[in-house]
């Protein structure tokens, strides 16, 4: 038979029968080793002895040795078993491995703190650049500032001097005109004395005219009138006194007298058309030698406008300014003619003139609920709208009326209000306590608007629901909606208003029915529904704290995800029941016995999971949310208990 076993001290190999015989009581403990478990089988020899086995291991001269080898040279030597030789090198070996390990982590500490020391260096001297160019671009902008301001100061002065020393020259040329006119009064004079023969003061005329020194002041004028003129002796003083007026005329022009005509109100899209008609201080119309210089200011609510405007000259000192304004409002505008502030006839600097749109009733909106509660307030919004479909933006509020009508009575008890921070938006607010259906009129400045539905009052039956979908119309940025409400909900209601189907897919927006039925204390009400269809994983059935107003979702409910299991109350959701698919049944049971006994509690296919609230409202009513389009559920039947 094949060896399986060998015995180092026997020296020989044995198979399992014979192991059993030879090892026995005395010699069971020999070292033995099984061969199927080692591939390649050596016996470990001691090279100096041949044939003896090795037993120990000397660390002082780190070789294997055998009996004889210890008794021959290894007596005073420390020797070692196999067991403790390997527990002696895994220690040295671990200690030199826990030794290049500590060596690492000392250097990768090091290179850590390195790099922490280096970002923080780099991010020092990134703000300290970064000061410093701060730091220089204040002081060049102020420099720059500096040198604006010194270059204004001195354009001023220059201006003014000028400014001044062109007054001094008018005032000049005022006075001399001034004494050419007494000089022409004079002759007159002398006339009316001349055709009296009244020679003595005819005389005294004469006298007074030489001390004048007209011939003077006739060749300063003369320098400054740009056209072809009669040789200063030919020159007569009446003739001297009309060239005078024609260079008056060039220059002085009379911002009070000058005839401003524009219009108060204007249409939006249409250009505004400003005519003028230049005169002087005398009232006479200019006819100018050169083009004036205009200089025309908007203004809108003390806010400078860009301005787009043309002038066109119309001959004869008439000239006509067109603006293309591309806002409504009230505007101011400011016009100067060579420096000239043109003035209205009240004397004020500035023109005033309003911009405003036309609105256009088939463009116009308006929101309502389908049905409302007897006791709740009928929250009703209206849209005036332009010609371009935009919201109508007016100085006055437009007069929004509203009449309400059954076959037998009218009722004008309404509060009219604007809707703050939106455009053109009016809200309406009316409360009545008759059952049934009623027919709006809304007047917009005495015209009825197009396409207002009819609005009915329900009663309190537990079977009814009312839609309270929202939906924001406009997302826009520039022409912002309030979240108001679709003329047509996206929640359809059939048989009876007992199923309700939604046709509007948004799994982020959940679309609401509410019962119009109070359910209030010292009663246990119980309501079965049948899952229709769910394409959604979001469908919602419970309750919500009782309110008038079914405009808005209630703030605070209580539901049952089915499609989910779970809680839902607010923002609060916890794991409860099983999901329910489509066919299942779902039940709901809120007792609500006393203040101190109130739960709520639902079953998926007739299995009750418990009650899952206790902190309810004394007063409740039925809210169901659907989220996927085509989801679909029916109320079965409620039992008041």
């Amino acid at each position: 038979m094949q060896a399986e076993i060998y015995c180092s001290q026997c020296k020989c190999g044995y198979c399992t029968t014979h192991d059993l015989l030879q090892h026995h009581t005395l010699s069971k403990k020999h070292r033995r080793t099984a061969l199927k478990n080692v591939e390649d089988f050596e016996i470990s020899l001691c090279q100096i002895h041949q044939g003896c086995l090795i037993t120990k291991y000397c660390p002082n001269c780190q070789e294997l040795v055998c009996d004889k080898c210890i008794l021959e040279s290894h007596t005073t030597h420390e020797l070692l078993t196999f067991e403790e030789a390997v527990q002696f090198f895994e220690s040295q070996f671990l200690d030199e491995k826990k030794l290049k390990i500590d060596w690492f982590l000392e250097k990768k500490e090091d290179a850590q703190k390195c790099f922490k020391n280096l970002k923080k260096e780099l991010k020092n001297n990134f703000k300290n650049n970064s000061r410093i160019i701060k730091n220089k671009f204040q002081k060049l902008e102020q420099v720059i500032e500096l040198k604006k301001y010194e270059f204004g100061n001195q354009l001023k002065e220059n201006e003014e001097i000028k400014l001044q020393d062109l007054k001094i020259q008018l005032q000049k040329e005022e006075e001399q005109i001034a004494k050419l006119q007494h000089a022409n009064d004079l002759l007159e004079k002398m006339q009316i004395a001349k055709e009296k023969e009244d020679d003595f003061a005819y005389i005294l005329l004469w006298e007074k005219l030489q001390t004048m020194n007209i011939n003077k002041i006739t060749k300063v004028l003369k320098e400054k009138i740009p056209i072809s003129m009669k040789t200063e002796t030919e020159l007569s003083i009446r003739d001297q006194i009309e060239c005078i007026r024609k260079l008056e005329l060039t220059v002085p022009i009379s911002g009070k007298n000058t005839i401003v005509s524009y219009p108060s109100k204007v249409s939006f899209g249409e250009p505004i058309q400003i005519n003028l008609e230049l005169k002087d201080k005398h009232n006479m119309q200019i006819n100018t030698f050169s083009e004036p210089k205009f200089v025309i200011k908007l203004k809108k609510q003390n806010k400078k406008q860009q301005l787009d405007s043309k002038i066109q000259d119309l001959k004869n000192g008439k000239y006509m300014i067109t603006l293309n304004l591309q806002k409504i409002g009230v505007y101011y505008l400011q016009i100067k003619v060579n420096d000239i502030l043109l003035k209205t006839k009240m004397g004020q600097n500035s023109f005033q003139f309003e911009i405003e749109k036309q609105y256009n009733l088939a463009n116009c909106q308006f929101f309502s609920p389908q049905l409302v509660h007897p006791r709740s307030k009928w929250t009703i919004q209206v849209q005036i709208n332009d010609n371009f479909k935009k919201p109508l933006d007016t100085i006055d509020p437009i007069q929004v009326e509203m009449k309400i009508a059954t076959p037998s009575k009218k009722i004008e008890r309404y509060n009219l209000s604007k809707v703050k921070g939106y455009l053109g938006l009016y809200s309406i607010e009316i409360k009545y306590e008759m059952l049934g259906e009623y027919t709006i009129t809304v007047l917009v400045d005495d015209q009825p608007m197009i396409g207002v539905p009819y609005i009915t009052v329900v009663g309190h039956n537990v079977d009814q629901f009312i839609p309270i979908t929202q939906h924001c119309q406009n997302n826009s940025q520039r022409y912002k909606r309030p979240r108001i409400y679709k003329q047509d909900s996206d929640i359809i209601l059939v048989d009876n208003n007992k199923t309700a189907i939604n046709t509007w897919k948004n799994d982020k927006n959940s679309h609401q029915l509410v019962g119009l039925a109070k359910l209030s204390l010292g009663n246990t009400y119980h309501f079965k529904f049948k899952i229709n269809k769910r394409s959604s994983k979001n469908l919602i059935l419970g309750v919500a704290k009782y309110c008038n107003n079914y405009h808005e979702l209630p703030k605070n409910w209580w539901g049952f995800n089915v499609g989910k299991a779970t809680l839902v109350s607010g923002l609060k959701i916890s794991k409860y029941g099983g999901k329910a698919k489509r066919g299942s049944i779902v039940e709901i049971k809120l007792s609500l016995l006393s203040k101190q006994e109130k739960t709520l509690e639902f079953s998926t296919n007739g299995i009750w999971h418990g009650i899952a609230f206790d902190q309810l409202p004394n007063q409740c009513m039925l809210l169901i949310s659907l989220y996927g389009k085509g989801d679909s559920i029916s109320l079965i039947s409620n039992v008041n208990i």
